[in-house]
């Protein structure tokens, strides 16, 4: 008699190993990261509007062929930390704590979502600063776990270097590491940024590949950002990911009057990306000075064009 199949493993809920579930390293490349993220296309209102001095409303609606989503919370601050409460539309409710300081060297944040009253989702991270930079450590409720270590030397009043480290996967289990170094040139007169160069190198190594035990090849990313003035930048990113083709990227900022700023990229592969940003009583009549619009769109500029269109209205009070 032929032995029974064996069971298969249980599967591991929750994001794959080779990927982090959390946001890794963010601050490296971050200018760079706000630009290119301000091209996508998307449909987009945001608002706010301060009750009290310390109470804030928000809400934020995304209309998308694949999902739309709504959401509406309340943001307090408080002496010791921020509390948010927040409604979604798909029946979740997410409660929120920021900035929560129980010692002086160590900050805590945490985040739980509800459907209704069944816990479905939610993290929490410690933020340790050590004498050598902060120890950033995270966890969810699907298991998955991450350590962020930064650290960063001045060379002069207007030079530093900042390197970082992330690191996540499951208790037994190491899914991958990301490591970037960033040196940033800044020319500051009072509060006023007035220029900047910044260079950044980050590679990725996931340590499985669909979940399998194998090491996977790293995906390499080198970027250079330069502000040449308060309104006016440029960027390029070189990418060099595990699988595919190489990817090089170029996009910038210029102003073109106190209300208007235009923002564009263009890839390698003939992806073009252009948003046309307004703010301001001489474009937006109708709200004044308490809204700006993003109206953005992508499209090939070799082979079919692919069009994608977007805006984005935010709205504060």
């Amino acid at each position: 008699m032929a032995d029974p199949p064996a069971e298969p493993p249980p599967q591991l809920q929750g994001p794959p190993l080779d990927e982090p579930g959390f946001p890794a390293l963010g601050m490296f490349g971050s200018e760079v990261a706000e630009l290119f993220g301000s091209l996508t296309p998307q449909r987009l209102v945001q608002f706010s509007s301060s009750i009290q001095d310390n109470i804030e409303v928000r809400g934020m609606g995304i209309l998308d062929k694949n999902m739309s989503q709504a959401t509406l919370g309340l943001r307090a601050m408080t002496s010791r930390c921020a509390l948010s409460m927040e409604a979604v539309s798909a029946g979740v409710v997410q409660l929120g704590v920021e900035g929560y300081s129980p010692l002086p060297f160590l900050q805590l944040n945490a985040q739980l979502a509800f459907v209704p009253i069944v816990p479905v989702g939610g993290q929490a991270q410690a933020v340790l600063m050590t004498p050598v930079g902060p120890l950033i450590s995270s966890m969810n409720l699907m298991g998955q776990m991450s350590v962020e270590w930064i650290a960063g030397a001045a060379f002069s009043e207007t030079s530093q270097l900042m390197v970082g480290v992330h690191g996540w996967g499951f208790p037994g289990t190491i899914g991958g590491f990301k490591a970037a170094a960033e040196f940033q040139n800044l020319q500051v007169e009072g509060e006023e940024l007035i220029s900047s160069s910044t260079i950044t190198l980050a590679v990725t190594a996931p340590r499985y590949a669909n979940n399998q035990p194998t090491l996977s090849a790293p995906s390499w990313s080198v970027s250079a950002f330069k502000r040449t003035g308060p309104d006016h930048s440029m960027c390029a990113v070189f990418e060099a990911p595990s699988s595919g083709e190489c990817v090089l990227t170029a996009g910038g900022t210029r102003k073109l009057d106190d209300t208007c700023r235009l923002r564009g990229k263009l890839n390698s592969k003939g992806v073009l990306a252009l948003a046309l940003e307004l703010a301001g009583t001489k474009n937006l009549p109708l709200v004044g000075d308490k809204a700006n619009i993003t109206l953005s769109c992508e499209g090939s500029s070799v082979g079919p064009l692919n069009p994608k269109v977007g805006a984005s209205l935010q709205l504060s009070a």
